[in-house]
């Protein structure tokens, strides 16, 4: 089966023969993991597979996650095999090591990179969309993912971008409208999706925007006063006018 790096409950199954004449007592098989790989319990990393006759083949479960940073590729996992000689009991310690390769694909992350939004007006969301994978990524989308009890109303959820090479990065922004009395920070969740050639690779991450209070009202006590001095001053002119024409 394919492995990848940021996964979850990997399986790796260990094949151990006995070519000796003899049983191997109480084999202890113990592995030694690259960097990337994390145990998941006491059994990701060693395994008693009991008595092992001679020519008998045991088979042995490691379980695993991998982390982002598991390097894609052919790693070297060192092995130690313990057993006991059934004669005089001295047990033995056999250094192994084999290959176990991990397959390469896009991985997302996604920053905000600005936002202006305020209440009952459109505004924009831009992030930045970054391939950190070793692979490339085709038909890239970004998407937002609706939800009900959101007081943004976006004109379209998703926005195209194509192939992402591994370990670049583009921009996609999405207009928004926020409700009215919708001033304050609200958590939004995004899905980007990608293919590398018949498989579909899907990561989501949530951004935090802030919707400002809206400026309507501050701009209606600045216009009256406006419109006030202004009448005056065309009704002083006009004043100032007549008492001119009298004086002729």
């Amino acid at each position: 089966s394919i492995i990848r790096p940021d996964t979850d409950d990997n399986t790796l199954n260990l094949e151990v023969v006995n070519t000796g004449d003899k049983t191997g007592e109480n084999v202890v098989v113990d592995l030694d993991y690259p960097s990337g790989f994390e145990e998941t319990s006491s059994f990701s990393s060693r395994q008693q597979l009991g008595d092992i006759q001679s020519g008998e083949l045991r088979e042995g479960n490691f379980n695993f996650d991998l982390n982002r940073s598991a390097e894609t590729g052919m790693n070297t996992v060192n092995t130690t095999v313990t057993y006991g000689d059934p004669d005089d009991g001295v047990r033995t310690t056999q250094e192994e090591t084999f290959e176990i390769n991990i397959d390469g694909k896009p991985v997302f992350e996604v920053e905000k990179i600005s936002s202006n939004l305020e209440e009952d007006s459109k505004g924009q969301i831009t992030l930045q969309v970054e391939n950190v994978g070793s692979e490339d990524s085709k038909s890239t989308r970004a998407r937002v993912i609706e939800a009900s009890d959101r007081p943004l109303d976006f004109d379209s959820t998703n926005r195209f971008i194509g192939t992402l090479e591994s370990n670049s990065s583009t921009e996609a922004t999405f207009e928004t409208t926020p409700e009215q009395n919708s001033a304050g920070e609200h958590l939004i969740d995004f899905q980007i999706r990608g293919t590398k050639g018949d498989e579909v690779f899907v990561e989501e991450q949530t951004i935090s925007v802030d919707v400002e209070e809206t400026m309507e009202t501050s701009a209606v006590y600045i216009l009256i006063p406006a419109a006030a001095l202004i009448v005056l001053l065309v009704y002083f002119r006009k004043k100032i006018i007549t008492n001119i024409r009298n004086l002729k």
